[in-house]
């Protein structure tokens, strides 16, 4: 097993940990090995908000930055919160530069990869069985009332493929395959096209009279 954990000042540090397997299974809890760190590595000055560990790829959310690489370092997808502010008009307060109040105004707060399920397979998909399961984008939720998706197989353009009015700031974010549903901080949940087809808001919900901090979806209903 690896452990990935990232904290307030950008670093992530891995572990590996797990257990020895004995036909008696009481002894399994008696073997949990003593976890070894596997890496340190400074991902960068601001807070780290998600990590995403898949078979092959992570993704590491800060407040400023997303990136996706695989496990061997080779890099997928990279927006930061520049890129972002670059196609946004924002307005200018008369205490703050234009620098200064983006800066403060703007942070992602929220992230899931998402993979966009398609009737008919490419070449490269027939020939390589495992990119089925590959995530095909990433959406990301921020302090402002907008929120965005990118394509994952053209992260050097950092162009949303679709932005969304979320109305207000997002506070966490998930899927089901059918929608994207944001947690949003005035209590209410919003639920999107989970084909990616447009971005329009298809249901609006009141969940609670706070902020929505986390969201569990159950395809059975129960």
């Amino acid at each position: 097993m690896l452990l990935s954990s990232g904290n307030a000042s950008g670093r992530i540090q891995s572990f590996l940990s797990g257990t020895d397997y004995y036909d008696d299974p009481p002894q399994q809890a008696d073997m949990l090995m003593a976890p070894r760190r596997y890496s340190s590595f400074k991902f960068g000055k601001d807070p780290i908000v998600n990590i995403h560990p898949l078979d092959i790829l992570v993704m590491i959310v800060s407040t400023r930055e997303v990136k996706v690489h695989s496990k061997g370092g080779i890099k997928r997808f990279n927006v930061t919160q520049a890129d972002v502010l670059a196609k946004e008009d924002w307005p200018i307060s008369p205490s703050s530069t234009p620098e200064e109040l983006k800066a403060n105004e703007y942070k992602f707060t929220c992230s899931t990869l998402f993979r966009k399920t398609s009737n008919t397979l490419t070449s490269y998909e027939l020939q390589n069985q495992d990119s089925w399961q590959w995530p095909t984008h990433v959406f990301i939720g921020t302090s402002t009332p907008f929120a965005y998706c990118f394509d994952l197989n053209h992260g050097n353009e950092n162009v949303p493929t679709m932005k969304y009015n979320t109305q207000v700031a997002s506070t966490c974010v998930k899927e089901n395959g059918n929608f994207i549903i944001f947690g949003c901080s005035d209590g209410k949940v919003r639920m999107y096209d989970g084909r990616i087809r447009n971005n329009k808001c298809h249901q609006t919900i009141e969940a609670h009279s706070g902020s929505v901090f986390n969201m569990s979806i159950s395809l059975s209903g129960l």
